[in-house]
């Protein structure tokens, strides 16, 4: 439900509404989930619609003006999205965060909170370095788990297995929950037919680039001697969030590629959802070719798409738990995907080549040697090749 390591981002509103579509639920719809939002978090301000927020949870919540981080390029940067004709959003988190807004951070006083930070354990055992070998079973109801080194643990009510998108499946399969073929490469007994497991895998590709500043010497970046330290450490080294939609009939073309009778209520074109992120980080560092010093010389641009629809798979390795499974995140495999983020990567190199306040901050791309730098008007097939060489 929130996004990001450090960030607080519920997300756009008709996200959860395409949910609460799909499993015919309305509790997985904004509104279902808004009363949850509210009690978990200690909003930072009240200048915002109270109706949206709360103020009496554990979470407590920041902004990069509520924890005095000051950049000297916040207002540059906010511009220059200004510029082509973006809108400052003045609360992403109430359910539409399409625009420039400021990033909004799960920090207290600079701090990360997790749950066990704000949550009591008391009367909660709490096992640690204790790797589960398998779930157990009775029919296809889960009774306990039992550990590597032979402990069993018989649960009193019920199993409730969260380990995150890919320890998920690996226990699911070691269980001999899955497909038959997965099971059988490794020797496991089929317990329960779940063909489903292990696929579906997708997550929020980002690429990103280097851009030489013009004017390093007045400390605009992390590595800088005169780059505020102190305001650093309370937090993401940025300050503004872009969530765009995509153009209607560009995506919807795309989507037509590979899907058969596309209409304008495709629920990725209607209503307009929120397909990328983009974001300015004050800092930057390359080891490999381009070599880019974190000296304060650069920043980084990153975009993120956020509804993928390429799938990928996570499957064993080995049927030892102690070993990773195979994770192919199948990234950028559909039309679709890739039209997102050619236009999210051209977008922003506009933003950085072509703006006023663009062209005054950065003099050039940092690029690989023998490579040209790319440009709002460069080719798919080039920017394509960045998409391979920097996608994660």
């Amino acid at each position: 439900m929130l996004r990001r390591t450090v960030g607080w981002v519920r997300g756009d509103k008709n996200d959860y509404d395409a949910w609460a579509k799909v499993v015919g639920d309305g509790r997985w719809s904004y509104a279902g989930f808004l009363p949850y939002f509210k009690k978990t978090e200690h909003y930072h301000t009240t200048d915002l619609d109270a109706s949206q927020h709360g103020y009496d949870g554990p979470l407590y919540t920041q902004s990069v003006a509520s924890s005095g981080r000051s950049y000297p390029l916040t207002e540059n940067m906010k511009r220059s999205w200004e510029e082509l004709g973006l809108e400052r959003v003045m609360d992403a988190n109430a359910g539409n965060p399409m625009g420039i807004a400021m990033v909004t951070e799960n920090l207290r006083d600079g701090k990360r909170q997790i749950a066990s930070d704000v949550y009591s354990l008391e009367g909660i055992a709490v096992l640690t370095s204790a790797m589960v070998a398998s779930v157990m079973l009775e029919g296809k109801k889960a009774v306990g788990v039992r550990l590597v080194d032979g402990r069993v643990f018989e649960a009193s009510e019920e199993v409730i297995l969260s380990a995150g998108a890919i320890a998920t499946p690996q226990i699911l399969l070691l269980s001999g929950i899955g497909a038959k073929e997965d099971l059988d490469e490794h020797g496991i007994e089929q317990l329960v037919d779940a063909p489903e497991v292990g696929k579906n895998f997708h997550g929020h590709m980002c690429v990103s680039q280097w851009w030489r500043l013009r004017e390093p010497e007045k400390g605009l970046a992390v590595g800088s001697p005169s780059f505020n330290y102190q305001s650093l450490e309370k937090g993401f080294p940025g300050d503004w969030c872009i969530t765009q939609t995509m153009p209607h009939e560009g995506l919807k073309a795309a989507l037509a590629k590979e899907e058969q009778n596309v209409t304008d209520s495709h629920p990725l074109l209607s209503p307009p959802r929120s397909h990328t992120e983009s974001f300015l980080l004050y800092v930057a560092g390359n080891k490999a070719d381009p070599i880019v010093p974190t000296d304060g010389s650069h920043v980084t641009t990153t975009v993120m798409a956020m509804l993928p629809t390429s799938r990928g798979a996570v499957t064993l390795a080995s049927k030892d738990p102690a070993t990773p499974p195979r994770i192919d995140p199948n990234y950028y495999a559909t039309e679709a995907d890739r039209y997102v983020v050619r236009t999210a990567l051209r977008k922003i190199m506009q933003v950085m080549m072509e703006t006023k306040e663009g062209k005054a901050m950065v003099k050039e791309q940092a690029v690989a040697k023998g490579r040209n730098q790319l440009s709002p008007r460069s080719t798919d097939e080039e920017i394509d090749e960045l998409v391979r060489e920097r996608g994660r």
